[in-house]
């Protein structure tokens, strides 16, 4: 079985290619590599940080001595200030977080849970590229194509010279 990281990158990979690409307007080379060195450093955090993360993320538990489960989000906070502290998102990103676990708490209750994920090791990280980039003053829509041919969707603000995630993926 292949070593996970943690829900984060799970629930990437299980929307991906639900998310079709952003062209347009506004497409800027050196905003672009600057949007794509944050998002890269972002996933080589998340290679490094993982564990500790994975250990605050929302988990399902069963409920004992009958055929039920919830989602446990007693570390919520704790899971989306830990995104915060990489440096690497806008303080935005916690409400999106924090909105989308709240948003299916209920369903994850009544439904079965199977996903899969992929190791995301420095050569995947190094590997995924801009597939398209769309910039609009101090915001930009990115869509990175991983070594997979996944693609995921990152909404970014510019903070003090630096392109910052507000959201991505399912923390819309």
């Amino acid at each position: 079985m292949k070593t996970k990281r943690f829900g984060l990158l799970l629930a990437v990979s299980a929307t991906m290619l639900l998310f079709g690409a952003c062209r347009g307007k506004g497409d800027n080379p050196v905003e672009r590599q600057a949007a794509l060195r944050t998002i890269k450093g972002f996933y080589l955090w998340a290679v490094q940080h993982g564990k500790e993360v994975e250990a605050l993320q929302p988990v399902i538990k069963d409920v004992p001595h009958t055929d039920r489960f919830y989602l446990d989000c007693s570390h919520l906070d704790s899971f989306a200030q830990k995104f915060l502290d990489s440096g690497f998102f806008s303080p935005e990103f916690a409400a999106a977080v924090k909105k989308y676990y709240e948003r299916y708490k209920a369903q994850f209750e009544a439904l079965p849970f199977c996903a899969q994920e992929y190791d995301y090791t420095p050569d995947f990280v190094e590997r995924t590229a801009i597939k398209s980039f769309r910039m609009s003053g101090d915001r930009a829509e990115v869509v990175v194509i991983s070594p997979y041919q996944w693609e995921t969707n990152f909404s970014m603000v510019k903070r003090d010279g630096r392109w910052l995630i507000s959201r991505y993926c399912v923390f819309q």
